[in-house]
């Protein structure tokens, strides 16, 4: 019977000689390609197993910690922020949106503007009624829904947030208008309802 050489560890040796050869005097004898080869299937190893790692991760958000998640993203919404920060957080673009016109918009004008009327009142600013279209962007996910009120730059001034849950109550919503929290009365209104702003 007659013994193989092992290739590792150079032409003169063979593999009954390897067992006589101590640890570094084996290390010495790897090749710079075989020290290359361990790294290499070392950096594939740590690759897959991060590749795994997210694939478990993403799949828990999406059954056990998926509500933790979608309450993290309500968390990071606010008045202020463009309609497209909320399309981005939410995950989706809105999946209704309309035009809203209201009429009697309250501005203040203030003494320095072209429109006030000096004979009117003595005081430093007075109010006056325009007509301003907002949009309304309705976001929807299968547990809640995310009523957001913007002006005509997109720009988020108010938003509400109402659950889907059927075992919740439907008209208790929580509203940011302007940086002031504010209590909104009723449930979703139908498309024809006006939102008071």
């Amino acid at each position: 019977m007659s013994r193989r050489r092992n290739p590792h560890l150079g032409p003169s040796s063979t593999a009954g000689a390897s067992a006589a050869l101590s640890p570094t005097e084996r290390a010495a004898n790897i090749s710079f390609q075989d020290s290359l080869l361990i790294f290499g299937s070392i950096i594939g190893a740590l690759a897959a197993l991060y590749a795994l790692l997210g694939a478990v991760r993403n799949h828990l958000r999406e059954t056990i910690g998926r509500r933790a998640d979608r309450y993290a993203r309500l968390a990071r919404l606010g008045t202020g922020a463009q309609l497209s920060f909320f399309a981005s957080v939410l995950g989706e673009p809105p999946a209704m949106q309309r035009t809203i016109v209201k009429a009697d918009y309250v501005e203040l004008v203030h003494s320095s503007d072209p429109d006030f009327d000096p004979h009117a009142d003595a005081r430093e600013t007075q109010e006056r009624f325009v007509e301003r279209s907002f949009i309304e962007s309705t976001f929807i996910d299968r547990d809640y829904y995310v009523q957001a009120i913007s002006d005509d730059d997109e720009t988020v001034l108010a938003f509400s947030v109402t659950t889907a849950r059927s075992a919740s109550d439907p008209s208790s919503r929580c509203c940011a208008l302007l940086g002031r929290s504010s209590a909104c009365a009723g449930a979703l209104r139908p498309a024809t309802d006006t939102v008071p702003l």
